[in-house]
């Protein structure tokens, strides 16, 4: 009776272990996708609307991009621009002859989690010496 016991019970641990398993790995998912983000939000773009000096928002900060990147711009001073706001990557984009300009995209990095991270499209008129020619936004989904 002492072996049957032990059965039932490795077969009980066992089956706990098949139900926990996917509980942890769904709890800490959404951890990682939900909550993680919303703290970082909470915290970062504060940070990076204090350092420009505009209201605590996404669309503050978006507002002293638009108002602060001038047409006609170069590639400098569009970093300039940026360098204020914190870290951003830019991706310099090849020359279109199509549409006879070159677009860099530029991902702002003011958040730690990448869900938190939107980016910007710069049309420069010119691959020699570009000048700017009109921006987008390309936004996460989650602002």
């Amino acid at each position: 009776m002492n072996s049957f016991t032990s059965k039932t019970t490795n077969k009980n641990k066992i089956v706990r272990i098949i139900i926990l398993v996917p509980i942890i790995i769904i709890s800490l998912l959404c951890v990682t996708f939900s909550i993680l983000p919303a703290i970082d939000r909470s915290i970062c773009i504060p940070l990076a609307a204090r350092k420009v000096g505009v209201a605590p928002s996404v669309d503050a900060i978006k507002s002293y991009i638009k108002d602060n990147l001038k047409l006609g711009m170069s590639r400098g001073d569009v970093n300039q621009v940026l360098d204020k706001l914190g870290p951003y990557a830019v991706h310099t984009g090849e020359y279109d002859q199509i549409i006879g300009d070159a677009v860099d995209q530029i991902q702002i990095k003011i958040c730690f989690h990448p869900f938190n991270w939107f980016s910007i499209f710069v049309h420069y008129d010119n691959f020699s010496k570009p000048s700017l020619r009109s921006i987008e936004f390309y936004d996460s989904p989650l602002f």
